[in-house]
Protein backbone atom coordinates (compact mmCIF):
# COMPACT_ATOMS: atom_id res chain seq x y z
CA UNK A 1 0.00 0.00 0.00
CA UNK A 2 2.25 2.59 -1.17
CA UNK A 3 0.28 5.99 -0.93
CA UNK A 4 1.01 9.26 -0.25
CA UNK A 5 -0.85 9.60 3.12
CA UNK A 6 0.49 6.01 4.46
CA UNK A 7 4.25 7.06 3.39
CA UNK A 8 5.29 10.09 3.70
CA UNK A 9 8.75 9.62 2.32
CA UNK A 10 10.89 6.60 1.56
CA UNK A 11 14.72 6.54 1.00
CA UNK A 12 17.24 3.17 0.10
CA UNK A 13 20.22 3.53 1.57
CA UNK A 14 22.50 0.76 1.23
CA UNK A 15 20.25 -1.94 0.54
CA UNK A 16 18.20 -0.50 3.85
CA UNK A 17 15.12 1.15 3.22
CA UNK A 18 13.68 4.32 5.57
CA UNK A 19 10.14 4.60 5.61
CA UNK A 20 8.41 8.01 7.28
CA UNK A 21 4.98 7.50 7.85
CA UNK A 22 2.91 10.55 6.25
CA UNK A 23 0.75 12.77 8.66
CA UNK A 24 -3.08 11.94 8.16
CA UNK A 25 -2.43 7.73 8.50
CA UNK A 26 -4.98 6.34 10.70
CA UNK A 27 -3.59 4.42 13.68
CA UNK A 28 -3.74 0.54 13.34
CA UNK A 29 -2.61 -2.40 11.24
CA UNK A 30 -1.05 -1.21 7.68
CA UNK A 31 0.58 -3.50 5.24
CA UNK A 32 3.59 -2.05 3.21
CA UNK A 33 4.53 -3.56 -0.44
CA UNK A 34 7.65 -2.66 -2.05
CA UNK A 35 9.04 -3.56 -5.42
CA UNK A 36 12.46 -3.46 -6.60
CA UNK A 37 12.70 -3.52 -10.53
CA UNK A 38 16.18 -4.74 -9.98
CA UNK A 39 19.20 -3.42 -12.05
CA UNK A 40 22.53 -4.79 -14.01
CA UNK A 41 23.97 -6.21 -10.54
CA UNK A 42 20.36 -7.28 -9.08
CA UNK A 43 17.17 -9.31 -9.84
CA UNK A 44 13.72 -8.05 -9.05
CA UNK A 45 12.12 -8.98 -6.25
CA UNK A 46 9.45 -7.30 -3.91
CA UNK A 47 8.21 -7.92 -0.54
CA UNK A 48 5.44 -7.03 2.32
CA UNK A 49 6.14 -5.07 5.68
CA UNK A 50 3.36 -5.02 8.49
CA UNK A 51 3.47 -1.71 10.57
CA UNK A 52 1.17 -0.65 13.36
CA UNK A 53 0.76 2.88 13.30
CA UNK A 54 -0.01 4.60 16.79
CA UNK A 55 -2.24 6.80 17.50
CA UNK A 56 -0.87 10.60 18.10
CA UNK A 57 0.29 11.41 21.67
CA UNK A 58 -2.71 13.53 23.50
CA UNK A 59 -1.66 17.20 23.75
CA UNK A 60 -2.79 19.88 25.71
CA UNK A 61 -5.29 21.95 24.54
CA UNK A 62 -6.07 24.26 27.09
CA UNK A 63 -5.44 25.32 30.90
CA UNK A 64 -8.00 27.63 32.33
CA UNK A 65 -7.56 30.74 34.19
CA UNK A 66 -9.26 30.90 37.88
CA UNK A 67 -9.54 33.76 39.33
CA UNK A 68 -9.85 33.57 43.24
CA UNK A 69 -10.08 35.57 47.01
CA UNK A 70 -6.74 36.00 49.42
CA UNK A 71 -7.06 32.71 51.28
CA UNK A 72 -8.65 30.33 49.05
CA UNK A 73 -7.72 27.50 47.23
CA UNK A 74 -7.26 28.41 42.69
CA UNK A 75 -7.57 25.38 40.84
CA UNK A 76 -6.00 25.19 37.25
CA UNK A 77 -7.71 22.44 34.92
CA UNK A 78 -5.49 21.00 32.16
CA UNK A 79 -7.56 19.52 28.93
CA UNK A 80 -6.22 17.16 26.66
CA UNK A 81 -6.90 16.63 23.21
CA UNK A 82 -7.40 13.00 23.87
CA UNK A 83 -7.39 10.19 26.93
CA UNK A 84 -4.20 9.05 27.42
CA UNK A 85 -3.42 5.26 26.68
CA UNK A 86 -0.47 4.72 28.93
CA UNK A 87 1.01 6.04 31.78
CA UNK A 88 2.38 9.88 31.13
CA UNK A 89 4.40 12.35 33.14
CA UNK A 90 4.88 15.96 33.02
CA UNK A 91 6.31 18.96 35.09
CA UNK A 92 4.74 21.94 36.88
CA UNK A 93 5.97 25.67 38.04
CA UNK A 94 4.74 28.65 38.90
CA UNK A 95 5.96 31.58 37.64
CA UNK A 96 5.44 35.07 39.47
CA UNK A 97 3.75 38.23 37.42
CA UNK A 98 2.86 40.32 40.05
CA UNK A 99 2.19 37.66 43.00
CA UNK A 100 4.74 36.27 45.17
CA UNK A 101 5.35 33.20 45.48
CA UNK A 102 5.78 31.92 49.39
CA UNK A 103 4.03 35.34 50.38
CA UNK A 104 0.66 35.64 48.00
CA UNK A 105 0.76 31.78 47.30
CA UNK A 106 1.85 28.26 49.21
CA UNK A 107 4.65 27.21 46.73
CA UNK A 108 3.20 23.52 47.49
CA UNK A 109 1.44 22.28 44.53
CA UNK A 110 -1.36 19.88 44.33
CA UNK A 111 -2.95 17.64 41.51
CA UNK A 112 -5.61 15.42 40.35
CA UNK A 113 -6.37 12.74 37.81
CA UNK A 114 -9.39 11.63 38.78
CA UNK A 115 -12.01 14.65 38.30
CA UNK A 116 -10.86 15.92 42.35
CA UNK A 117 -11.56 12.47 44.02
CA UNK A 118 -7.71 12.72 45.40
CA UNK A 119 -5.09 15.37 45.17
CA UNK A 120 -1.64 14.22 45.53
CA UNK A 121 1.45 16.65 46.36
CA UNK A 122 3.61 17.15 43.14
CA UNK A 123 7.20 15.79 44.12
CA UNK A 124 10.11 19.00 44.71
CA UNK A 125 11.19 18.18 41.10
CA UNK A 126 8.25 19.60 40.01
CA UNK A 127 7.35 15.95 38.10
CA UNK A 128 4.01 14.78 38.01
CA UNK A 129 2.60 11.43 36.60
CA UNK A 130 -0.80 10.80 34.89
CA UNK A 131 -2.56 7.90 34.53
CA UNK A 132 -3.69 6.24 31.53
CA UNK A 133 -7.48 6.81 30.66
CA UNK A 134 -7.43 10.87 31.85
CA UNK A 135 -8.48 13.46 29.64
CA UNK A 136 -7.88 16.29 31.87
CA UNK A 137 -6.29 16.82 35.56
CA UNK A 138 -6.29 19.55 38.12
CA UNK A 139 -3.72 21.29 39.19
CA UNK A 140 -4.69 23.28 43.13
CA UNK A 141 -2.91 25.68 44.74
CA UNK A 142 -3.80 27.50 47.92
CA UNK A 143 -3.17 31.65 48.11
CA UNK A 144 -2.51 33.48 51.36
CA UNK A 145 -4.02 36.36 53.26
CA UNK A 146 -2.54 39.15 54.47
CA UNK A 147 -4.00 42.72 55.59
CA UNK A 148 -2.60 44.87 53.31
CA UNK A 149 -5.29 46.93 50.63
CA UNK A 150 -3.75 46.03 47.17
CA UNK A 151 -4.42 45.69 43.23
CA UNK A 152 -5.37 42.57 41.99
CA UNK A 153 -2.18 40.18 41.61
CA UNK A 154 -1.65 37.19 39.29
CA UNK A 155 0.81 34.61 38.43
CA UNK A 156 0.96 31.81 35.82
CA UNK A 157 1.17 28.04 35.96
CA UNK A 158 3.59 26.34 33.26
CA UNK A 159 3.45 22.72 32.20
CA UNK A 160 5.46 20.70 30.60
CA UNK A 161 5.01 17.74 28.82
CA UNK A 162 7.81 14.77 29.52
CA UNK A 163 6.48 11.64 28.44
CA UNK A 164 4.07 10.12 26.39
CA UNK A 165 2.16 13.57 25.67
CA UNK A 166 2.82 15.68 22.60
CA UNK A 167 5.38 18.37 23.57
CA UNK A 168 3.29 21.52 23.35
CA UNK A 169 3.32 23.68 26.62
CA UNK A 170 0.50 24.52 28.52
CA UNK A 171 0.21 28.11 30.54
CA UNK A 172 -2.68 29.06 32.85
CA UNK A 173 -3.09 32.40 35.03
CA UNK A 174 -4.21 32.57 38.51
CA UNK A 175 -5.86 35.49 39.43
CA UNK A 176 -5.69 37.08 43.26
CA UNK A 177 -8.86 39.59 43.87
CA UNK A 178 -8.38 42.52 45.81
CA UNK A 179 -9.78 42.79 48.92
CA UNK A 180 -12.98 44.22 49.25
CA UNK A 181 -12.25 47.12 50.97
CA UNK A 182 -13.68 46.61 54.42
CA UNK A 183 -10.21 46.35 55.75
CA UNK A 184 -8.28 48.96 55.91
CA UNK A 185 -4.95 48.94 55.07
CA UNK A 186 -1.70 48.97 57.46
CA UNK A 187 -1.22 52.88 56.60
CA UNK A 188 -4.88 54.02 57.27
CA UNK A 189 -5.25 52.14 60.50
CA UNK A 190 -2.03 53.83 62.24
CA UNK A 191 -3.59 57.20 60.64
CA UNK A 192 -6.54 56.83 62.57
CA UNK A 193 -5.61 55.61 65.59
CA UNK A 194 -2.82 58.49 65.67
CA UNK A 195 -4.92 61.16 64.87
CA UNK A 196 -6.18 60.68 68.71
CA UNK A 197 -4.51 63.43 71.11
CA UNK A 198 -3.73 60.74 73.44
CA UNK A 199 -2.24 58.65 71.10
CA UNK A 200 1.16 57.02 72.26
CA UNK A 201 3.18 54.75 70.15
CA UNK A 202 2.61 51.97 72.70
CA UNK A 203 -1.27 52.09 72.46
CA UNK A 204 -0.77 52.36 68.40
CA UNK A 205 0.64 48.69 68.36
CA UNK A 206 -1.69 47.47 70.99
CA UNK A 207 -4.67 48.41 69.15
CA UNK A 208 -2.86 47.20 65.65
CA UNK A 209 -2.72 44.08 67.58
Amino acid sequence: KLDSVLIGSANLINGVATIVVGNGTTSGSHQIRADYSGDSANLPSSGTLNINVLPPLPKIVSVSNPTVKEGQKAMFRASLSAATTQTATFTLRFVDVSATGGVDYTTAMHYSDDNGLTFRPVSSSGTATLRAGAAFFLVQVTTLKDNIEEQNETFKLEITPVSNLSPDLGTGTGTILNKSGKQKSLYDQVRSIGNSATATAESICTKLK
